[in-house]
């Protein structure tokens, strides 16, 4: 058991930010506490395996730039398609969020 998780952003609900997602919830040690896509009914098909989990819905947002203003969020997972990842990865340094996975 960990003492305390850390505190994560999922950029990207496609197939490859829901598979990170499925595995990642799991994991005691990361707690996804904000989620962003522009397509907002990707959130009503990954509530549900929050809701399961017993685990708090994350915010959301339609913005990357937004969820990156968080003070909360100590890192964030890139899952876009290939041509946004290097702005975002940018973004997300400059934020402050030195947990970046692309």
């Amino acid at each position: 058991m960990c003492d305390k998780s850390v505190k994560m952003g999922l950029i990207g609900l496609g197939s490859r930010g829901f598979y990170l997602m499925n595995t990642i919830i799991h994991m005691e040690e990361i707690e996804i506490s904000a989620i962003c896509d522009i397509d907002q009914d990707e959130y009503e098909a990954i509530f549900p395996y929050f809701d399961r989990m017993n685990k708090v819905r994350p915010g959301t947002y339609t913005d990357y730039r937004e969820l990156l203003k968080r003070e909360d969020i100590e890192g964030v997972i890139i899952a876009t398609n290939r041509n946004s990842h290097t702005d975002i990865a940018i973004a997300s340094m400059k934020a402050g969020k030195w947990r970046c996975f692309a």
